[in-house]
């Protein structure tokens, strides 16, 4: 693919997480209220100087094998990058260009639309079912000669809703289209299609340990694919994706089965909470199987921007469902956190709640 000029109006500077400000009481970002793998402590004690002073292995390849062997996949079907962001940016620069035309969900994660707006490609979006899932009969008939990519996030953010394995290696299937799908929150719920990339030659899985790993510090991401798209992906990418201890840590954190298996316990439980809890005050909560709740405001509230401006005036931050698209304009985005966090919401929410109530 030939060098494109960039389009000056779009840009990963645009998405949520660099607009909204975390409060006292944060809401607003997907990350692991229990921190990280416990055993990741124990390496940090015995950290030598070689972990900062020598340079990594190339293309990261000590985590790649590693994870190669986890998922049962040929090393060269896997890459790792700096966060998903990074890959995605990669995607865009190698596979995209001006008469590329991309098919994305109306209402998912917005770095999507930045990122073919970055590549100077066409996005062409498609309307969420009545329930706000991601439609794949309509994403399949609006494939065309000039598709060249399709992007699906399972589990979908904002939502938490997810797309079974089977409806999504049918879609695969149905089609020479490539297909990205990222699974950014699939420790929370769903099941990985990472195992198919060996079958189905136009399937990328898109991943990260930022999420349920905890590790949204240390930017960890990887690819897996056909690996004929791997090898023209990484030849665009620098040598060294990650750091050093980067990719120590991160071969430990896909070991601990045990603490991905406590962060689900966790989430399931505060999210049941929390879910109850707001119902109980009149709200809608999407059925979501993640670690996110997608919240329709619009009984108590103008809008989602009216509602999580009135909940940053009482020191709480939340997303504004609009960020995602404008399906979600009358919604806002919470993701679970500690059981205090989560009780403080409700609270402030429930004193909210009540004083519009009183006014009506």
């Amino acid at each position: 693919m030939s060098n494109i000029t960039p389009n000056t109006n779009f840009s990963f500077q645009n998405i949520y997480a660099s607009q909204v400000r975390k409060r006292q009481i944060d809401l607003s970002l997907s990350e692991n209220p229990l921190g990280c793998s416990p055993k990741i402590n124990q390496i940090l004690q015995i950290l030598s100087i070689s972990d900062l002073v020598d340079y990594p292995q190339p293309n990261s390849q000590d985590l790649v094998s590693e994870l190669a062997s986890n998922f049962k996949l040929n090393v060269e079907s896997i890459m790792v990058g700096n966060g998903s962001e990074a890959l995605l940016a990669l995607i865009g620069k190698v596979l995209l260009g001006p008469d590329s035309e991309v098919i994305l969900p109306s209402l998912s994660f917005p770095m999507f639309k930045e990122l073919v707006g970055l590549a100077n490609s066409k996005a062409i979006k498609i309307s969420m079912t009545d329930s706000l899932e991601i439609d794949l009969s309509k994403m399949q008939k609006a494939i065309t000669i000039n598709t060249n990519l399709i992007i699906i996030c399972n589990p979908n953010n904002p939502t938490g809703m997810v797309l079974s394995s089977k409806d999504l290696i049918n879609f695969v299937q149905s089609t020479k289209t490539l297909v990205l799908i990222d699974e950014a929150n699939i420790e929370f719920g769903g099941e990985s299609m990472i195992s198919q990339v060996n079958k189905l030659p136009n399937l990328l899985v898109l991943r990260t340990l930022s999420k349920g790993f905890g590790l949204a510090g240390l930017r960890i991401g990887f690819l897996a694919g056909n690996k004929n798209f791997i090898r023209k992906l990484k030849a665009n990418m620098p040598i060294f994706p990650i750091s050093r201890l980067a990719s120590t840590i991160a071969r430990i954190a896909i070991n601990d089965d045990d603490f991905i298996k406590d962060t689900n316990i966790f989430i399931n439980k505060q999210r049941e909470y929390l879910i109850q809890k707001i119902i109980k005050l009149g709200f809608i909560v999407l059925p979501s199987q993640t670690n996110n709740l997608f919240i329709k405001v619009t009984p108590f509230f103008k809008d989602g921007r009216q509602c999580s401006n009135k909940l940053v005036s009482q020191n709480v931050s939340v997303v504004n469902g609009a960020f995602f698209g404008e399906e979600g304009k009358n919604f806002v985005r919470i993701s679970v956190r500690n059981p205090k966090i989560n009780q403080l919401f409700i609270n402030i929410l429930s004193d909210i709640v009540k004083n519009r109530k009183e006014k009506i």
